[in-house]
């Protein structure tokens, strides 16, 4: 995975790694694939933003992941892969 985010950021495709950018984005319909750590916000919670994020992503055709905090591609609790 790691290696994969490293192609992406070398062909110039966006990646944000910012939990509160990667959740605006995904409102914007941004997010192709939204990579979340399990131990990520307020429980699942229906309110929490990163839950909504995950919502919106796929609402908007994405993808996302809950990933085990040492497979994260950074080290946060949020990151995303954008379309634009």
């Amino acid at each position: 995975m790691r290696e994969r985010l490293k192609e992406v950021a070398v062909v110039g495709e966006r990646f944000e790694i910012r939990p509160l950018l990667a959740a605006l984005s995904a409102a914007e319909g941004r997010v192709a694939v939204l990579f979340l750590s399990e131990n990520a916000g307020a429980g699942g919670q229906t309110d929490d933003p990163l839950n909504l994020a995950a919502l919106e992503t796929v609402l908007h055709g994405g993808w996302a992941f809950r990933l085990n905090p040492v497979e994260m591609p950074a080290k946060d609790s949020a990151a995303a892969l954008l379309r634009f």
